[in-house]
């Protein structure tokens, strides 16, 4: 996965924001939710976002669960990816199979298959990971 920006560097609303998506990604989460949060406009928050983080909300909730589910895939065997799907936030398994595609270049079955039991799965990840 890409490299995200430093959010020490961001403003104070964009720092709650980052911390509010950090914790509550794995539940159903909009912008509306982050907006409400932060009392904000969601339309004013997603420029603010975008100007101090260099990406969407939406691409970094993104970048929150696939990096969540690549770690459970790759550490985490005995879980199903339904399951992983779900640890992850995605309300369906082919909404996940869709977005874990699109940013890894590959479906999960086969990330997992090709990267688990590596020496050092995390490098390997990386290595492997296409840009968001």
């Amino acid at each position: 996965l890409q490299t995200m920006p430093d959010p020490s560097a961001c403003s104070v609303m964009m720092r709650k924001a980052v911390r509010y998506i950090h914790d509550n990604y794995t539940s159903p989460i909009y912008r509306e939710n982050i907006a409400q949060f932060l009392n904000l406009n969601p339309n004013y928050l997603c420029t603010l976002f975008q100007k101090e983080m260099g990406m969407t909300v939406l691409h970094y909730i993104d970048y929150m669960r696939i990096r969540r589910a690549s770690e459970r895939l790759l550490h985490h065997p005995e879980m199903t990816i339904r399951e992983i799907a779900e640890d992850a936030g995605y309300m369906t398994e082919n909404l996940f199979f869709k977005v874990f595609k699109r940013r890894m270049g590959m479906p999960p079955g086969q990330f997992r298959e090709q990267y688990a039991g590596w020496p050092n799965p995390a490098q390997k990840q990386q290595d492997a990971v296409a840009p968001m």
